[in-house]
């Protein structure tokens, strides 16, 4: 059941109606593409994981949720995309908007949130936040700052226009994330070393890299760490076994398992690292399709990725402060330099995660992105 065609402007003919069929789909996802053309850092993503994301009966997620995805279009032509969602068993948690992609209209951008906050209201949400596209662990939030270098893999990267319309639409900052740049010319300062060389000296912790024999295991000792490292962290949702096993199927393809490390302390893991060759420099070249030719270009231009993106990273409650998260990061850093990569991204970060920010800093890596999340007010 969802939102009758609404038309928005009976004037400038601005006319919201929901996804409904393949061909809207196929409508919806390939709109960034048209929108935001060539020229431009953004990189268009696979259209075949973008199909599954949002299948239903592929992504676990999408079972035990509402969603409803809306196209704006004015005079026939699409302007503007939005998604909405909402979990009918988190009655006290704001519905979840994202997948937002618009023209540089006003109109069109106002009726695509006015949509999507009546929907998830509807629902019983009292206001919306995002983008989330779909959930935390995806895609997250509107690029505000850094829009003169490409997105990093499964980040986000839109036009400098969206904040304007966003706000102009009504929706207030929520909250900001950080990303930071590191390069193998930045050495890791002498006082960062000794905390890690200390760790390292009493024995009592060890890193290694992830088990692809036991690939299974080793996945799910990492959601394991990951729900207990980032439950405490804003908007975070745990994930159950095959959430996790969704989205760690569509990573397993391009891991590189020298980058995905376990620490562990008396043979209890403890924390865990999680590095991404920058697969969107050789994404950036195929425009989103693997067929006729886009799979064979895509495996000649993976040869030139040198850069990674560290997606997460965590360490249990009881051994932070200790430089455990230094000693992941620095090792890392040297995995990666030890296998050709010359430079990288960490993201995201909370802005308000004062004790990862530092870390960030005491390595030497410099801010160089920032999204930010919005929500509508909430209603009565």
């Amino acid at each position: 059941m969802g939102l009758p065609t609404i038309d928005c402007d009976p004037i400038s003919r601005v006319t919201v109606r929901r996804v409904e069929s393949r061909r809207d789909l196929r409508n919806f996802l390939c709109l960034p593409g048209r929108l935001h053309g060539r020229g431009t850092p953004w990189v268009h993503p696979l259209l075949s994981e973008q199909w599954k994301l949002l299948d239903p009966d592929r992504n676990p997620y999408l079972q035990r949720i509402s969603l409803g995805l809306f196209l704006a279009t004015r005079k026939d032509q699409a302007r503007g995309r939005i998604m909405v969602s909402h979990d009918p068993d988190a009655t006290d948690l704001p519905g979840k908007f994202g997948f937002f992609e618009c023209a540089d209209d006003q109109e069109v951008a106002s009726s695509l949130v006015n949509v999507a906050t009546s929907w998830a209201r509807d629902r019983g949400a009292r206001s919306i936040t995002g983008p989330f596209s779909p959930t935390v662990h995806d895609e997250v939030g509107v690029l505000v700052e850094g829009f003169d270098t490409p997105p990093a893999f499964l980040t986000s990267y839109n036009p400098p226009y969206y904040e304007r319309l966003l706000r102009g639409a009504g929706l207030l900052p929520e909250m900001d994330l950080l990303g930071y740049s590191m390069t193998t010319r930045t050495p890791v300062p002498e006082r960062v070393e000794r905390v890690v060389r200390r760790l390292l000296d009493r024995g009592t912790v060890s890193i290694r890299t992830v088990d692809m024999t036991r690939f299974d295991e080793d996945a799910e000792t990492i959601r394991r760490l990951y729900n207990a490292c980032w439950e405490s962290n804003w908007g975070f949702e745990a994930m159950d076994e095959k959430e996790f096993s969704f989205l760690a199927s569509g990573l397993r393809r391009i891991l590189d398992p020298d980058l995905l490390l376990i620490a562990e302390a008396a043979g209890r893991p403890v924390g865990f690292s999680l590095a991404l060759p920058d697969l969107n420099v050789a994404l950036a070249h195929i425009r989103g399709r693997l067929f006729p030719t886009g799979l064979l270009r895509l495996l000649l231009e993976a040869r030139n990725i040198h850069r990674v993106r560290v997606a997460a990273l965590g360490t249990l409650p009881e051994f932070r402060k200790r430089g455990l998260d230094g000693l992941l990061y620095i090792e890392t850093y040297r995995r990666g330099a030890d296998k050709g990569y010359d430079s990288g991204e960490f993201s995201w970060v909370l802005e308000g995660n004062q004790e990862m920010n530092g870390a960030m800093e005491a390595l030497g890596a410099t801010p160089s992105k920032r999204w930010r999340l919005y929500s509508s007010p909430s209603g009565p």
